[in-house]
């Protein structure tokens, strides 16, 4: 797969990312079908350097660590896999952040929301497609 080749020279994709993105190469997940205010939309890997490149220009202080792997419908916030940043304890894996764009940027660094993509898709699913890490008072 050129694409994710290519898209491998920007970032170190966390190891379950990318088995992700070659066994289903984005997917669009509990999709409200009646008013499509609700759902993730998980980018397929032509996308991905597109919609970074996007996010990256409306943001200055925007961290070249930052890859955009999913945006929430109805409220545009974003799910971002900080491939600087892993847990000890996975080290070929990387932390999960909530880019809520209600908030600054530099703030997003704090919202650790998994240790892992697989981790991510687990809890959404367990969650049934709710923002889990909103339950959890900051």
């Amino acid at each position: 797969m050129e694409d994710l080749e290519r898209l491998k020279s920007y970032w170190k994709l966390p190891s379950s990312y990318e088995q992700f993105l070659l066994y289903s190469n984005g997917a669009e997940l509990f999709i409200d079908d009646r008013y499509g205010q609700w759902g993730f939309s998980l980018y397929a890997v032509n996308d991905i350097l597109i919609k970074n490149t996007r996010w990256q220009s409306l943001y200055d202080d925007w961290s070249s660590s930052f890859l955009v792997f999913a945006e929430c419908l109805g409220d545009t916030d974003l799910l971002i896999l900080d491939t600087n940043r892993h847990s000890l304890s996975l080290p070929n894996e990387c932390y999960v952040l909530d880019g809520d764009t209600g908030y600054l940027v530099k703030t997003w660094q704090k919202n650790i929301i998994a240790k892992s993509f697989v981790q991510w898709l687990d809890r959404l699913i367990v969650a049934q497609g709710s923002k889990y890490w909103h339950w959890i008072s900051q």
